[in-house]
This record gives C-alpha cells, structure tokens and sequence, in this order.
C-alpha cells in the first residue's frame, strides 16, 4: 500500500505578526528523534539457519515498534481507523535498526536480541494524518508504579502475598508496561518509600523514589473494594512528577461476576495502563492538518546559546521546522513551523524549561515559571 506524501506547509505572503495561518512552503521537516525512536524492542524467530531467523526477527522487530509507536502517538479511539501495512509498507517507515549491545543471541535456527528501532517522522505522520488521526509527539513520561491493595483495615505495599502487587508481573501485561518501571520491593524500596509516606503524600519520599529508578515521576496505584460486598473495584491513581505536581484520577471496575475481588485484577491492571497512557496523551493531541506558525524572539547571553537552543528546538515535539529572520549577541528572531496550537507547543517546550509567551509582536522564547 502507497500512502500520500506528507502534507506540506503553506506560510502566507504577509507580514508576521503574532500567530499566523499556514502559509509557504518550508524547509523539510524535522527530525523528532526522541518519540520516532524505539527501543528494548525484543525479538525471537525461528528459521532454516540462523540468518533466516535474524531476517524474520527483524521484521516483526519492526512491526512491533511501530505498533508501539502508533499506539504512543494517536489517540485510542483513532487507531481502529489506521489500515493493514504490508512488511514493505513498514519498512518504507523505518530509517535504521540497531541490536542492543549484549542482547544477541544467535543458535542453529535461532535468533534473540533487544533492537532500537528508528522511524521516519513524515511517512508515519503521513499515515495518521489521512485518517484524521490526533497526535501527540509528547513522549509519555517514564514512571515507577507502586502498587497498594487496602482490604478491611489492612493496607498492604510491599508485603507478601499482595496479590495487587503481584498481578503488575504478568507476561500478558509487560507489552503495555512501556516506560513504566515495576519497583523490586526490596529491603532499599522498604526504606526509600513506606505507606506512611503515601497517606501523606510526601513528596520528598516519592522523588527519591523516583531518582532510585530513574524516571520522572512515581504513580501510586491504590486498590479497595467498594464495598463490603465487592461489588466494584475501585481504583485510585496519583501521579507525582519530579516537579512536585499532583494528579489523581479514580477508576471503577465493576464485579460483573460476583466472583472473588482478586479475579479482577488482570483486566483492571490493563486497563489502568490504558488509562496512564492515554492519560497524558490527551494533554497534548493535535490534528495532523492543523498547522501554524508564529514569529518568535530568542533572548541570548551569546551566540554559542543559540547554537544549544537550536538542538532544543529540533527535539521539540510538534515543531516541524523554524527559518533564522536575524541574528544578533543578543537575540535571534525566527520563524517556527508547528503543528497544533500554541499551548500544545508549550506542553513540549515545558519538558525542557522553556515557554512560548505572548510579545507586542509575536512570541518571546523564556524560561519556564513554575510558581
């Protein structure tokens, strides 16, 4: 299957002034490596000889990572819209794949390795924006979830048996279990987090949670029936990112069944992961074909700055391409090419600091305010 050549720009014969329509033709697009880029894709085939296998492997390395990054990239009720590719129209996406190092392993017949795979940006946009798909080129944050199940007056965290804690280490859920990292529960995870720092909400605790597995945040996942009956599972979710900022979000699963509260919890995990991903996905979905840009000022303490910001700009989510009008020591003035609105742009300039404000003639380019 053909898919149509990414659409391209048009930037207006006019003076900028502010926020702007589509209007000329631009450069290329940018690559957005960050979110285009798949890694710990694990692969295992089986073939004729041990080349066959890495061949086979490779493909449905490929399918896999692009699966994943469709799923990362649009949003959920879009996806059912995407057609069936072909192996080659796959391939057409895909503009290198690396082995892991330390990850081959090769046998008579046999092959397994973790690949890093990378996507063309356009073609993948191309397909989502001829179904309408809403996009977001946000990467979701990687997080550590912590698992706690209260039933009667018991709270369980990191004891055992805690079959809530348990159900998160099932084979059929490490696929949706993408950038989310499940804690040991060992001796150092007892002494770094404890349940009193949960009922809390000490975010000291919960950042250093974080720090000791190297993401950007934590999200407690709390698990109670609602009932002494059971009728429902209820579910509550409270993210805490690196920055101090809290979000909670509940989640009812009901007891169709009227079966043991534990029978539940597989669906409910999936479910919740869903909820996660999709979750920060909404902040920050765009139409595909809703394109502007704005004139934006860049303050500088000196050149060699704007050399660094030009890197920020290109792994900015949704920037498609920026044109330097002028430059001075003390500010240079460009023309961004985004996709989305303004506020979508800054959800991705925020990630690194930074912040699109509103001037007397366009946009000003200035460090985040967290207060």
């Amino acid at each position: 299957m053909m898919f149509s050549r990414f659409l391209t720009l048009i930037v207006l014969i006019a003076p900028l002034h502010g926020f702007c329509q589509e209007g000329e033709q631009p450069k290329p697009a940018l690559k957005t490596e960050g979110v285009y880029t798949l890694r710990n894709i694990e692969v295992e085939a089986t073939g004729k000889t041990a080349l066959e296998a890495r061949q086979i492997a490779f493909l449905n390395g490929q399918k896999l990572a692009l699966k994943r990054l469709i799923s990362d990239l649009a949003a959920a009720e879009d996806l059912p819209k995407l057609p069936e590719l072909s192996e080659q129209d796959i391939a057409s996406m895909v503009s290198g794949v690396q082995v892991m190092t330390g990850t081959e392993k090769i046998f008579e017949g046999n092959y397994k390795a973790k690949l890093i795979v990378h996507f063309k940006p356009e073609p993948v946009r191309a397909l989502l924006a001829k179904v309408n798909a809403r996009v977001s080129e946000n990467p979701s944050k990687s997080l550590v979830i912590v698992p706690v199940y209260q039933r009667g007056g018991e709270v369980l965290l990191w004891e055992d048996p805690n079959p809530w804690k348990d159900v998160w280490s099932l084979p059929a859920l490490k696929e949706d279990m993408y950038k989310l990292v499940l804690p040991l529960g060992d001796l150092s995870d007892i002494q770094t987090l404890t349940k009193q720092d949960i009922a809390q909400q000490k975010v000291s605790s919960l950042q250093a949670f974080a720090k000791k597995y190297g993401t950007e945040g934590v999200v407690v996942i709390a698990a109670e029936p609602s009932d002494p009956e059971n009728k429902n599972l209820v579910i509550t979710l409270s993210s805490y990112d690196n920055g101090g900022q809290v979000e909670v979000k509940t989640v009812t699963v009901p007891n169709t069944n009227a079966g043991p509260l534990e029978s539940l919890f597989p669906e409910a995990a999936k479910k919740i992961l869903g909820s996660i991903r999709d979750g920060w996905k909404q902040k920050s979905l765009v139409d595909m074909n809703q394109k502007n840009f704005i004139k934006l000022v860049i303050p500088l303490k000196d050149v060699q700055e704007w050399v660094k910001l030009q890197s920020v700009l290109k792994g900015t989510p949704n920037v498609v391409q920026f044109e330097t009008i002028s430059l001075s020591p003390a500010e240079v003035v460009v023309k961004l090419w985004f996709m989305g609105t303004v506020t979508q742009l800054n959800v991705g300039l925020a990630a690194r600091n930074l912040e699109a404000v509103k001037s007397y003639d366009g946009y000003m380019l200035l460090p985040y305010k967290t207060d």
